[in-house]
């Protein structure tokens, strides 16, 4: 959930979740400014925006890639550098707005 767009029924979310046995974790992405969010989980996570992590992107596509490389079972040659590179432009492009 985005921080600044949270559903109107969040804080009936927040009630079930504080009840439940089987939930790991929720994020919240964006600024934590209203300090009710930080009830929500006893150590919140904050996942610094991309942007942020410029020398993630490519450890990424590449985990994506292997993982739907493994469980579509097609050739490691699938998904060639060029697609690699084009994905990270992509993301990058998407993330700061710009058309690519």
């Amino acid at each position: 959930m985005r921080t600044h767009r949270l559903p109107d029924d969040h804080p009936a979310l927040v009630a079930r979740l504080r009840g439940a046995d089987d939930v790991l974790c929720t994020l919240c992405t964006g600024e934590l400014t209203d300090p009710r969010l930080l009830f929500v989980l006893s150590a919140p996570l904050i996942v610094p925006p991309l942007v942020r992590r410029v020398a993630e992107p490519d450890r990424i596509v590449a985990e994506y890639a292997g993982a739907a490389i493994a469980e579509l079972a097609a050739p490691v040659s699938s998904f060639t550098d060029a697609d690699h590179v084009d994905a990270i432009v992509h993301e990058l492009s998407e993330l700061l707005g710009t058309p690519t």
